[in-house]
């Protein structure tokens, strides 16, 4: 059978082509009117047909079809095919899909370009509608935006394409002002996506995306390369800024990997939020590095909130955090009064993709005249890592306030052990910033602030005051941890009456600290303002630093301490726990300014002995014992009390000091047990002692002695009968005597010979504890008390 002329040879291989794709489309889309571009001429002869169908041709049927229309493409030959409008092609209405996959020969990257160089003034497509896809097209050296996108539209889709870029991805073919431009009320806009293949390359423009006023909301970006070539391994800079946004609500990337946008190599900012902008996400970003994560592809200026408030940048949720290095002069810059309820949370900042290596960087985070923004948190997913920049984190002028800095790590790296210190000082305030928060009390407010090249935290002599630095670890700063006025360590002076940045705060001076157990108990004074109230907080370091004062590494904990009418106060604080044995404090008052770290103290330890350790007595005998008291370590010489525990019964223990003090880490002192003998007993001495009852043996013969003497004077000389003592009297003496000595040997004396236990110090050995106390710090040791 012979086929017509116009349903066979090539002519059938293009309708072919495009019944294939309209059957292949949902099946909302596949009720639409579905034409096929299939040349690259720009004529318009009325009629998009299999003959001949321009773009221009195209939009026009789809624009006047009723549900909007869907357009193919078929052009003959290998691509990629370039079409050259001459004039701007019509404004793209509601329903309308160009869809550059279609195109024979499609394997990823777009083959269709639309080249602008012959237009003049307009932009490449126009979108005034609705519902509208652009997918997989090249777009460039438009006069105007790549794609504009106005006139209250919304849910528009541009996906897949090149836009300032040529057909390749690799070199710069701009179009004179944004890649992708909205304005005039459109909404819910989603340009890029984080399936694979979604993604724009947004580069070689005057502005990879551009949102122009506050009437533009709910836009999504995602998945795109904004600044680079396609590989996202060389930049190809948008002129100006990869995003610039004057809406609301926006969506910058997202916790999912395809979600993430490369937003690099721009000529000045990544993404700029301008003044009325507001409830921006940015989430899961690469801002200044390359796709791999792990090169600096630097725009000049990461991220700048400028004037904008209310904006997310980064999270708690795992992968929302963006990664923001490389950027030559500033990576995140917060700047405006009305800037402010800003969070930054979860970011590397300064770092690679992994958090463990430092990227050439400008510098890390610099906040502006903002007030009452967030950097970080107390939640382990809120911490920022910024580490290995150009500088650290800076808070300048008058209107920068209510800031919070929490539970970062400043100049270590993702896991908090590796240095990776940021040049200059880690956190600085200057230019009258004032009553801003590093840190906190909360668990999980601490910052670590380390291995900076300067200090760790300055307080700039143009500063403000009540600039608040509360539990966070320092250390390892090259010089100070904490500097006012960056004259080094400012010594203090009586009542404290100065001024500058954090009123030149006097610190405390640790007095006395001993170890307790496994902690320690540190007193400390502070000479400040009368009357008044201040927080101190106390740290232990593995060294002191070469100036004497901090760091503060390890923080311990804080007290309140209060000043008398002199401005003199004092204060003892325990610790269950302590690592390192230098110990420093700082003092903030009740506005919140915090002084320097105070002079390190070294922790002493202690022990009491006893000399001998061991003693044996009698019932009713003493022991004494030579007890001693020294420290070593640290200096510790201060008034201790002494108690002992554990005497037997009926015993007592007493000193002769029961207080003493330690002079040059020594004090002794005497300690004696006094036992009882039994009470109550009739025994003179038990037999079993080696004293057997002589006396009552001696008055019995004695006795009967006497009643024999008396009987022979009596018959030598009748005389002296009447004089004697009757021989009865002797008689009955002499047996009480023998009756007393029996009854008393028995009551003494058990079957064995040994003495009844009934009353006095019991026999046995006991096992004395000794203690000597300072304020809530105690120390022991034992010493046995032989019985018997």
């Amino acid at each position: 059978m012979k086929l017509p002329p116009l349903i066979h040879g090539p002519f059938a291989t293009r309708l072919l082509t495009v019944f294939v794709l309209v059957w292949c489309l949902p099946l909302d889309l596949a009720a639409q009117t579905s034409v096929a571009v299939n040349t690259t001429n720009d004529l318009d002869d009325g009629t998009c047909d299999a003959t001949h169908c321009s773009l221009r041709e195209a939009i026009t049927a789809s624009n006047n079809a009723v549900d909007g229309g869907i357009i193919a493409f078929n052009i003959p030959g290998s691509g990629p095919h370039t079409l050259q409008p001459s004039m701007a092609l019509p404004p793209v209405e509601d329903g309308v899909s160009i869809d550059g996959t279609t195109q024979p020969g499609f394997a990823g990257a777009p083959v269709i370009e639309l080249d602008g160089s012959l237009v003049g003034e307009a932009h490449g497509l126009d979108v005034v509608g609705s519902n509208n896809l652009i997918r997989a097209l090249v777009i460039n050296r438009f006069a105007g935006n790549g794609i504009s996108i106005s006139t209250d539209c919304t849910d528009n889709v541009i996906e897949g394409n090149y836009i300032g870029v040529d057909a390749t991805g690799t070199a710069a073919l701009g179009n004179g002002e944004a890649g992708v431009a909205m304005f005039q009320g459109a909404s819910d806009t989603t340009i890029g996506g984080s399936d694979a293949g979604a993604g724009n390359v947004l580069s070689g423009n005057v502005f990879g995306v551009l949102i122009a006023d506050g009437s533009v909301s709910g836009t999504q970006i995602l998945g795109n390369l904004i600044g680079t070539n396609a590989g996202g391994d060389q930049a190809i800079p948008n002129s100006q800024t990869g995003i610039l946004l004057w809406g609301t609500d926006t969506v910058i990337g997202g916790v999912e990997a395809g979600a993430r946008n490369v937003i690099s190599g721009n000529g000045f900012a990544g993404i700029d939020l301008g003044p009325g902008s507001t409830g921006t996400i940015i989430q899961g970003n690469y801002i200044g590095i390359d796709a791999a994560g792990t090169a600096a592809l630097g725009n000049d200026l990461g991220i700048f909130v400028n004037f904008s408030p209310n904006n997310v940048i980064g999270g708690t949720e795992s992968g929302a955090g963006n990664v923001v290095s490389g950027n030559v002069g500033l990576n995140i810059n917060i700047n405006g009064l009305d800037a402010s309820e800003n969070i930054l949370q979860g970011n590397y900042i300064g770092t690679d993709a992994t958090g463990t290596v430092a990227l050439p960087t400008g510098r890390a985070l610099r906040i502006e005249y903002a007030r009452n923004n967030l950097i970080g948190g107390t939640q382990p997913g809120a911490r920022n890592v910024i580490s290995g920049n150009y500088r650290g984190i800076s808070i300048e002028g008058p209107t920068a306030t209510e800031n919070v800095i929490a539970g970062n790590y400043i100049g270590v790296d993702v896991m908090g052990f590796a240095p990776l210190g940021n040049r200059g000082a880690g956190i600085r305030f200057t230019t009258e910033a004032s009553n801003n928060t590093v840190g906190g009390t909360e668990p999980g407010a601490g910052n670590i602030i380390a291995n900076s090249t300067w200090v760790g935290i300055a307080v700039f002599p143009e500063a403000g005051t009540g600039n608040r630095i509360l539990g966070n670890a320092i250390f390892d700063n090259a010089q100070l941890g904490i500097e006012l006025n960056r004259d080094g360590v400012t010594p203090n002076d009586e009542n404290d009456p100065d001024t500058g940045p954090n009123n030149l705060q006097n610190f405390p001076t640790l007095i006395a600290a001993v170890a307790s157990g496994s902690g320690a108990v540190i007193e400390a004074e502070l000479a400040s303002a009368p009357d008044s109230s201040f927080l101190v907080d106390f740290f232990s370091n593995l060294a002191c630093d070469e100036e004497g004062h901090g760091e503060g590494r390890t923080p311990l904990g804080s007290v309140t301490l209060s000043t008398d009418a002199t401005g003199m106060g004092s204060v003892v604080a325990a610790f269950s726990t302590i690592s390192g044995t230098i110990l420093t404090a700082t003092a903030t008052d009740s506005d919140g300014s915090t002084s320097e770290f105070s002079q390190c103290l070294e922790l002493a330890t202690w022990g009491v002995s006893s000399s001998p350790t061991s003693r044996t007595v009698t019932p009713g005998e003493s022991a004494s014992y030579a007890i001693s008291v020294s420290a070593d370590g640290g200096t510790f010489d201060e008034t201790v009390s002494l108690s002992c525990s554990d005497a037997p019964p009926e015993a007592t223990c007493t000193f002769d000091q029961d207080e003493i003090t330690l002079v040059d880490g020594q004090a002794s002192a005497t300690m004696t047990v006094s036992t009882a003998a039994p009470a109550g007993s009739s025994r003179v001495i038990p037999w079993t002692h080696g004293n057997p009852p002589w006396i009552w043996l001696s008055v019995a013969l004695l006795l009967l002695v006497a009643m024999g003497l008396r009987e022979r004077l009596r018959r030598s000389d009748p005389r002296w009968s009447p004089g004697l003592v009757p021989v009865s009297a002797l008689r009955g003496a002499a047996i009480v005597a023998l009756l007393g000595l029996m009854v008393l040997s028995q009551n003494s004396c058990g079957a064995d010979g040994t003495p009844p236990p009934e009353g006095g110090t019991p026999t046995g050995s006991y096992e004395l504890t000794i203690t000597a106390a300072w304020e809530s710090a105690q120390s022991t040791s034992s010493a046995t008390l032989v019985v018997q």
